[in-house]
């Protein structure tokens, strides 16, 4: 970064590149320096760098497409092109991404967008810039009548104008605010299509949930990535699975009884059940199925059963091992005042 600023000759802005001649003051005071920000990326190697020149090659042109392709479970980033899982990403975006492709080219073939001449210079007008975005093949509008009871349901399409604005998102109602493009996209290109009756799908509407598993599928053949996201669900569940049968347990144990020795017992009742100990006179239940996951009856049968039995048990362990840490206490005391007596001896 140092050599950066050296290169750049700043520290936190540029001066304005046609000098003092532009700068501006009050009237009758001193003209006061224009300067302008430089926002510096630094990319790791060759294919970060390919990747992000496109993926800032058309200013605003993701954003657009962001607003068609996220229902989708589609995310393009700074990396590359992520097929979202769609029972993970509520609790955690990242681990809910699987990467399809940082290839530039498969990733607008994919989408159906034209690559020959529309890559090599700017659009001419941001009207170009709209109508290519419209060239996505998951591109359509979506139908939403004023008197439609059901036009908050989830659905796929883009929705725009005032309907569209209320159901943005924090970061999508800040990028309103910021980008002229998009908030010209949302307010007025989106509600023109629907009124013309243009890119509005004819037949049955489709559920975002049949739009998402279709998506997926053609994702999974296209770009071979169907074990890493069954393998990254699946490791999800049981994680989830573990952390909802810790609570389970926690939960059967009765309330009323005393904390500690309640805590005692949750604590002996996880050790049995999830890693079959069974140094507290009873036989770990068989709980958990060929899939690796719980069967949460058999574990409420077996708490229910057993509580008072295992917390007698586990208790009486707490006091043993209590007493056992007194008495190493006792012993490493007496052994310093020893220790004390004999030094004092030998001065």
């Amino acid at each position: 970064m140092a050599a950066i600023r050296t290169l750049l000759g700043a520290e936190y802005a540029v001066v304005h590149p046609r000098g003092a001649g532009e700068a501006t003051g009050d009237h009758g005071a001193p003209p006061r320096q224009k300067y302008i920000q430089v926002d510096v990326r630094i990319c790791s190697d060759l294919d970060q760098l390919c990747w992000t020149l496109f993926k800032h090659a058309h200013g605003d042109l993701w954003n657009l497409l962001g607003s068609t392709i996220r229902p989708l479970g589609l995310t393009v980033d700074e990396e590359a092109l992520w097929l979202r899982i769609p029972e993970i990403e509520a609790l955690d975006r990242k681990k809910a991404k699987v990467c399809l492709t940082r290839d530039p080219v498969e990733v607008l073939h994919f989408l159906g967008l034209k690559v020959e001449g529309f890559w090599d210079e700017p659009f001419a007008s941001v009207d170009a810039l709209f109508d290519y975005a419209t060239t996505c093949r998951f591109f359509w509008v979506r139908e939403t009548p004023e008197d439609d009871a059901e036009c908050d349901a989830p659905g796929v399409g883009v929705v725009g104008g005032e309907q569209g604005r209320g159901r943005l998102k924090a970061n999508e109602r800040r990028r309103l605010k910021g980008r002229p493009v998009y908030r010209r996209w949302i307010n007025e290109f989106i509600p023109s299509l629907r009124a013309q009756g243009k890119f509005i799908p004819k037949g049955p509407n489709t559920s975002i949930e049949e739009a998402r598993a279709a998506l997926r599928d053609e994702a999974f053949s296209r770009f071979f990535v169907e074990p890493e996201y069954r393998q990254r669900l699946r490791d999800w569940q049981l994680k989830r699975d573990n952390e909802q049968v810790k609570s389970l347990i926690k939960e059967l144990v009765p309330g009323a009884l005393e904390p500690q020795y309640r805590a005692c017992l949750v604590s002996a009742m996880r050790r049995i059940i999830m890693e079959d100990d069974a140094t507290f006179g009873v036989t770990p239940p068989n709980s958990r199925g060929e899939d690796g996951f719980y069967d949460t009856e058999t574990i409420r049968n077996f708490v229910q059963d057993n509580w008072e039995l295992v917390g007698g048990a586990a208790w009486a362990k707490q006091q043993q091992r209590a007493q056992l840490a007194m008495q190493l206490k006792a012993c490493g005391r007496k052994r310093g005042e020893e220790t004390g007596e004999l030094d004092g001896r030998q001065l």
